[in-house]
């Protein structure tokens, strides 16, 4: 069997600046995730939009589903825990 080394003890104030850090690496990826759920928001609203403006679809119908699909998607995705 190896040897186990034993890990350092972490001094209050060390462990303090690693909490600080967490907290802000915590924050980046927050802001990281809801800025990709949105632009993910705006690219299926996006693709819907260009499917029916194919498809000849009155502009208004369009405007309207693409808007209530972006909420609804809206509504799940940031309600959600990331």
């Amino acid at each position: 069997m190896g040897l186990r080394r034993k890990r350092p003890r972490l001094t209050e104030a060390t462990e303090a600046g690693l909490a600080a850090l967490a907290g802000r690496w915590r924050r980046a990826r927050m802001a990281y995730q809801r800025a990709t759920t949105t632009l993910g928001i705006v690219g299926i609203g996006t693709a819907v939009g260009a499917i029916l403006g194919h498809f000849d679809v009155g502009h208004w119908v369009t405007g309207l589903i693409v808007a209530l699909a972006c909420v609804a998607f809206a509504a799940v995705l940031w309600t959600v825990k990331l």
